[in-house]
């Protein structure tokens, strides 16, 4: 199988290139970011109701 010759990118596609890293870095930063935040908000989802089944354990009938 012959190989075509490699054609030089312009520097046009090269920016373009550039710029398609650029934002696949940022999405896969924000990706992860996304995940820390909804990992601290199921545990202090789990926290609250953890408090929650406390305070109802905690709580007194009146002597009749």
């Amino acid at each position: 199988m012959v190989q075509k010759p490699v054609a030089e990118l312009s520097e046009e596609l090269l920016a373009l290139f550039s710029r398609a890293e650029h934002a696949s870095t940022d999405a896969r930063r924000l990706l992860d970011e996304n995940d820390r935040w909804r990992q601290s908000i199921l545990q202090q989802l789990d926290y609250m109701f953890e408090l929650g089944a406390d305070f109802r354990k905690m709580r007194r009938t009146p002597p009749p």
